[in-house]
C-alpha cells in the first residue's frame, strides 16, 4: 500500500509540474473559491469561551491547554461540504511565539471532520461547539441535507470516536453544557402542513402567507420542525448510551407549526436557550401567545407598519402576522416557565434582530439583548435582570444620545453580544454598527464594524466609561495571557493569528488555505467617487493579474455589498459572483454596495440606478475600461437595479445577469404581495384601477421592450419563500422571449437563495464568467462538456446583431 501512494504521490508531482510549465502561473478559478477553507463564526450565541474580539468560532478547554476552531471547505468532487474541528496547544502556541526565526506555525490536531450536503443558507456542516468538562471531548452540531436537521455529537479528541447523541428525526437547534449535564432543543423533522384541509383531498388556501406555496409543485415535500419542542437533558457520565429515540417525556416548552401554517402558532419556539451557571435556570425565547395590554402600543417601531395594535400578539397585518417574543424563564426544579419581563423582544417591532442572554459568573444575574422595557418608548439594548428580584436596569437604550446622534449612526445598528466584567457592575457591549471615532474599532465582518461600548453601574444608573478607565477590567483581556484572531483584508486570505497580551507579540500560526501560496490573485483596492444623488460610493477594484496600466479592460459590476475587511474571492455571496474569476479571465470587477436609505420607496431606484452608471462613467474617465464592453450583475433585491437600467439606458450594458432576483414586475406583485408589496411601496401605487398607469409608465416589466441587452436569468427552486422565482423571473424571461430578444433562462431547481452545494455554486459562477467572456471578449470554453451551451449563445449573437441592424436601418431612414 506505501508503494502505492508513493506512486501516486510521484505522477501527483509530474502533473503539477508539467501544468505549471505551460500555465507558467496559477490563477484562482472558481474551483479555487469553492475549496478554500473558512473559518466559523459567532454568530449571535452566548457561549462560554466567547472573544468580543473578533467573530472567531473559538472555544478553550476549561483549564487552557487548548483551544478549538473551525474550519469549512466545499468538496466539488462529492458535491459536499467538509467541516473540521481542530485543536491547538495552548503550550505550543506560546513556545511558538517565543522562538526566533521564520517557523512554519502550529500544527493543531484534527478532531473531528464531517463532509455532508450543507444544511440551507449554510456553508458548513458543523456548528456550534463546547467542550466537556474533563477537557478531553467536545460536543457539536452537525447538519445533515438541506432542512438544516442538526444532530448533537461527542467526539473523544484522544480516539477520535465520534458519537451521536440526539436520536434521529429531531432537529437540534441549539445546546448547552452546564455542570455535568447537556441540555438541548429537540423539536421533531416533520412534512410540513399547506393550509387547512377539507376532507381528504382538499385544502383550503385562504390567508397562506408563503412566497411560493409548495401546492404549485406537488411532487416536492417540503420537510421542517414541526410538532411539540422539548427541552432534553444529558448526564455527561453516560453518554456511551445510544440515543433516547423518545424525548417526550422532557420539558415540553412550545410549540412549532409548519411554515406554511396560517395559524399564528406558525412560529419558532426559540432562536436560542442559555442556561445558568448552577443548571437550575433556563432562558428561553418564547412566543407571545396571549392577549397584549394596550400599553405595548407605545413601544416605537422602525417602520409604521410594524407597530403592535394589542390585543394582537404579532405585528403587520392580518394576511401576513409576524408574532411578538418574549424572554422566558424556566425554573427546571419546579418545572414552571414565565416570563421576565412584561415586554417583548425588540423584533420584529424593530430591526434590532439580535436575541441573547448572557448569564453573570454566580447566576444571580442575566443580561438580555435588545428587548423593549415597560413604559420606554425605544429598545434597550442591553438589560441586567437580578434572578431573584426581577428588578432591572437598562445599560443603554438606542435612542441614547450617543448611540443616535452622532454623525455615524445608522438606524440598523444593534447589540449583538456583550459580556460581564469582574463584577456585575461592569458590563461591555459588543454593538454592530457603522464605525464611531470614540469607541474602539474591532474587525469588520459582513459590511458592518463592530464596535465595545464599557460601562460602570454606580448609584442608580449605568454611564459610559471610556476604554482608558475600564480596560484592566476588560473581560476580553481576562480571558487568559493569549489571544486568538482571524487575520484577512481584501487581498489577504483569512489565517489564523496569536497575541501574547504580556510581550505584545503576534505571529500567525496557522494557514489553513496553503493552497494559494503562490498563486497570482491580482489586486483589489478601495475606490471611490461621488453619485450623481452626492452619495460617496465605495467599492472594491478588483484588477485582472498583471494589470498594464493604460490598456483598457471589460468591466464587470457587481452589487450587494462590499467589505474590505474580508477576503475578496467570488463576492458577498457564492451565489452568482465570481470577482477574483472574472479578473482571472482578464475583466475588471467592481463590488459595489446598495444604498438601502430609501428602501421600498419610490426614491429607492433613483438612489441605485444612477451610481451603478456614475460608477462606468468615472471609471470610463479614468482610463480604466472600455465602455462598450461593460455588463452588471444582480442578485436578489439588486437584480431589480440591474432590470431598470436595461430598461432606462439600453446601450449601456453590453451584457447583464440576473440571479434568483425580485423583479418588481406585475406578477411578482400579485404572486408576493400578500406578504411583500413591493412594486406598490416602490411606484406609489397598487397595479389596480389609476394605479395600474402609473405602473405601466415605472415598472420595468411594462417596458421592456426598449431591453437591448443581452441577459442571462438565473433561478433557483429551492426556497420555501424567494425560491422557486421561475415562476417571478418567468414575466421577464417569456416577454424578451416572445420579442426575439437574447435571453437565456439557467434553473437550479434544488438551489436555494444563498447557493450552498459546491457543483450548484460552480454552475452557477462559472456560468455566469462563461457569459461575460462570451459577450465582452468574444471567448469560448474549448472544454466539449460546453458546446451545446456557446451553440445556444451563438444563435442569441445573431439575434442580438439582428436586432442591432433593424434599430441601426430604422434610424437611419
Amino acid at each position: 500500500m506505501k508503494n502505492i501512494t508513493g506512486i501516486f504521490i510521484a505522477l501527483a508531482c509530474i502533473t503539477i509540474l508539467t501544468q505549471g510549465a505551460i500555465s507558467h502561473e496559477r490563477l484562482f478559478t472558481v474551483r479555487d473559491s469553492i475549496a478554500m477553507s473558512h473559518f466559523s463564526e459567532e454568530g449571535n450565541l452566548e457561549l462560554s469561551g466567547f472573544t468580543l474580539d473578533s467573530g472567531l468560532l473559538l472555544r478553550f478547554s476549561p483549564d487552557r491547554r487548548y483551544f478549538a476552531v473551525v474550519t469549512s471547505r466545499g468538496i466539488l468532487q462529492s458535491d459536499t461540504v467538509e467541516s473540521t474541528i481542530w485543536v491547538f496547544s495552548t503550550t505550543a502556541v506560546r513556545a511558538f511565539l517565543r522562538a526566533s526565526g521564520s517557523a512554519n506555525g502550529v500544527q493543531p490536531h484534527l478532531a473531528a471532520r464531517m463532509a455532508l450536503p450543507p444544511p440551507e443558507f449554510s456553508l458548513q456542516v458543523i456548528g456550534n461547539f463546547q467542550w466537556l468538562p474533563n477537557g478531553k471531548g467536545l460536543v457539536f452540531q452537525a447538519a445533515s441535507g438541506t432542512s438544516g436537521a442538526y444532530r448533537l455529537y461527542e467526539v473523544d479528541i484522544p480516539s477520535g470516536v465520534v458519537k451521536p447523541l440526539s436520536p434521529v428525526g429531531y432537529i437540534v437547534n441549539d445546546f448547552a453544557v452546564a455542570g455535568h449535564e447537556i441540555m438541548y432543543e429537540a423539536v421533531p423533522l416533520q412534512t410540513q402542513r399547506v393550509g387547512e384541509p377539507i376532507g381528504r383531498d382538499a385544502v383550503d388556501l385562504t390567508d397562506v402567507t408563503t412566497f411560493v406555496p409548495p401546492y404549485l409543485f406537488p411532487k416536492r415535500s417540503v420537510s421542517g420542525p414541526a410538532g411539540y419542542a422539548y427541552l432534553q437533558t444529558l448526564d455527561i457520565n453516560t453518554l456511551g448510551a445510544a440515543p433516547s429515540r423518545d424525548v417526550s417525556h422532557n420539558f415540553r416548552v412550545g410549540q412549532y407549526a409548519g411554515a406554511f401554517d396560517k395559524s399564528l402558532n406558525a412560529v419558532d419556539v426559540w432562536s436560542f436557550f442559555s442556561v445558568a451557571p448552577n443548571g437550575r435556570y433556563v432562558i428561553m425565547q418564547l412566543p407571545v401567545t396571549q392577549d397584549v395590554p394596550s400599553s405595548w402600543a407605545s413601544f416605537l417601531p422602525d417602520r409604521p407598519q410594524d407597530r403592535i395594535h394589542p390585543p394582537r400578539p404579532y405585528v403587520h397585518e392580518a394576511r401576513y402576522r409576524n408574532p411578538l417574543t418574549e424572554y422566558g424563564l424556566l425554573d427546571r426544579v419546579t418545572g414552571r416557565t414565565t416570563p421576565l419581563l412584561s415586554a417583548p423582544l425588540a423584533t420584529p417591532v424593530t430591526e434590532l434582530y439580535t436575541s441573547g442572554a448572557i448569564w453573570s459568573r454566580t447566576g444571580n444575574a442575566v443580561l438580555l439583548l435588545n428587548v423593549f422595557l415597560p413604559q420606554h418608548h425605544f429598545p434597550c439594548l442591553a438589560v441586567v435582570v437580578n434572578i431573584a428580584s426581577r428588578a432591572f436596569s437598562c445599560v443603554a437604550f438606542s435612542s441614547d444620545s450617543y448611540m443616535r446622534n452622532s454623525p455615524e449612526y445608522d438606524s440598523r445598528m444593534e447589540v449583538v453580544n456583550a459580556a460581564f466584567g469582574p463584577t456585575t457592575h461592569d458590563i461591555v457591549l459588543k454593538v454592530m454598527r457603522n464605525s464611531d471615532p470614540g469607541s474602539q474599532s474591532i474587525e469588520g465582518m459582513s459590511g458592518w464594524n463592530y464596535s465595545k461600548y464599557y460601562y460602570h453601574f454606580s448609584g442608580s444608573k449605568w454611564s459610559l466609561r471610556n476604554v482608558a478607565q475600564i480596560k484592566q477590567n476588560d473581560p476580553v483581556s481576562a480571558e487568559g495571557p493569549l489571544a486568538i484572531t482571524v487575520r484577512q483584508d481584501m487581498n489577504t486570505p483569512p489565517t489564523l493569528w496569536a497575541t501574547d497580551h504580556a510581550s505584545g507579540i503576534s505571529k500567525k500560526i496557522w494557514d489553513p488555505n496553503p493552497q494559494l501560496a503562490g498563486m497570482n490573485l491580482g489586486k483589489v483596492s478601495v475606490f471611490r467617487w461621488r453619485d450623481p444623488n452626492g452619495y460617496e460610493e465605495v467599492a472594491g477594484l478588483v484588477l485582472p493579474p498583471n494589470y498594464i496600466a493604460g490598456r483598457r479592460y471589460p468591466l464587470v459590476i457587481q452589487t450587494h455589498g462590499f467589505d474590505q475587511n474580508r477576503f475578496l474571492s467570488d463576492g458577498p455571496f457564492a451565489s452568482v459572483f465570481a470577482a477574483r474569476p472574472l479578473a482571472s479571465a482578464g475583466i475588471i470587477v467592481l463590488q459595489m454596495n446598495e444604498n438601502l436609505d430609501h428602501a421600498l420607496s419610490p426614491q429607492e431606484l433613483p438612489d441605485n440606478v444612477p451610481a451603478i452608471e456614475s460608477a462606468i462613467t468615472r471609471l470610463d474617465a479614468l482610463g480604466f475600461i472600455d465602455p462598450k464592453r461593460v455588463g452588471a450583475t444582480g442578485w436578489s433585491r439588486t437584480g431589480f437595479y440591474i432590470e431598470s437600467m436595461m430598461v432606462a439606458h439600453p446601450q449601456l450594458l453590453a451584457a447583464a445577469s440576473m440571479a434568483d432576483s425580485t423583479t418588481g414586475g406585475y406578477f411578482q406583485e400579485l404572486f408576493m404581495g400578500a406578504t411583500s408589496p413591493d412594486g406598490t411601496s416602490v411606484y406609489g401605487a397598487p397595479p389596480f384601477g389609476k394605479g395600474l398607469q402609473v405602473w405601466i409608465k415605472k415598472a420595468p416589466t411594462f417596458n421592456l421592450d426598449r431591453v437591448r441587452t443581452p441577459l442571462l436569468i438565473s433561478s433557483f427552486g429551492g426556497d420555501q419563500g424567494i425560491g422557486n422565482l421561475v415562476s417571478v423571473e418567468w414575466e421577464i424571461y417569456a416577454q424578451l422571449r416572445y420579442q426575439n430578444k437574447p435571453v437565456d433562462l439557467m434553473s437550479i431547481p434544488t438551489g436555494h437563495h444563498v447557493l450552498v452545494k459546491p457543483w450548484e455554486i460552480w454552475a452557477s459562477e462559472q456560468t455566469n464568467v462563461d457569459w461575460y467572456r462570451f459577450w465582452l471578449q468574444g471567448y469560448e470554453d474549448p472544454d466539449p462538456a460546453k458546446a451545446a451551451q456557446y451553440r445556444r449563445w451563438e444563435d442569441l449573437r445573431k439575434l442580438q446583431q439582428a436586432n442591432e441592424a433593424k434599430i441601426t436601418g430604422a434610424t437611419n431612414q
